[in-house]
């Protein structure tokens, strides 16, 4: 299972697969293209 996190509008959502939350955020016109890896340590 994979969660995301949208720091822009405070929401997490759970998703059953990468596929389906990279979905979401295109449907948000979001630009996955800018998106990265998390390096070291997870921020919480």
């Amino acid at each position: 299972m994979e969660i995301i996190e949208d720091y822009g509008t405070e929401e997490i959502k759970e998703f059953s697969n990468i596929i389906d939350a990279f979905n979401y955020f295109k449907s948000l016109d979001v630009n996955v293209e800018h998106f990265g890896s998390i390096k070291g340590t997870l921020p919480f």
